[in-house]
């Protein structure tokens, strides 16, 4: 896994959509631990073996508290990371079609955020101009993230 400020903030907005499995949290924490983040509950986070759903939602986002970062909504999270998707569709590091599928399944799990409903009709080879001018407006607002520089 790539440590950066950057995959902590993907990891914590799937985690707020239910997208990141528990028993990746501890990793998550090891990579908090290596960027200088620390505190009780990170560290106890990053020496669980096996950890399971029980405790374990609520010690992370107790690690969050003690770094000072407050939970986004599953909007904001959505948003987040379909704005990643949309970059790598832009980039070609993603087929158009099969991208704009996740950007809809983040859309469904998000209660349809107004910015991300559109994807959900561009389904089709036909609608590929459309999906990349979509992602271009998308990708063109600047790219909240949960450490402030």
């Amino acid at each position: 896994m790539t440590k950066s400020r950057h995959s902590l903030d993907c990891a914590i907005s799937e985690f707020a959509l239910g997208k990141l499995s528990y028993s990746d949290l501890p990793n998550v924490a090891c990579d908090a631990l290596e960027l200088g983040f620390d505190g009780p509950a990170i560290r106890r986070l990053a020496s669980l073996q096996k950890p399971s759903y029980f405790g374990v939602g609520d010690l992370f986002e107790k690690a969050l508290k003690e770094i000072g970062i407050e939970q986004w909504s599953k909007r904001d999270a959505a948003v987040f990371l379909a704005k990643e998707i949309g970059r790598d569709i832009l980039a070609g590091r993603k087929e158009p079609l099969a991208a704009a599928e996740e950007i809809w399944g983040l859309c469904v799990a998000a209660d349809y955020p107004k910015e991300l409903v559109t994807f959900g009709g561009l389904d089709r080879e036909f609608d590929i101009p459309e999906l990349i001018e979509e992602c271009r407006i998308l990708v063109a607002e600047p790219q909240r993230t949960y450490f402030p520089e």
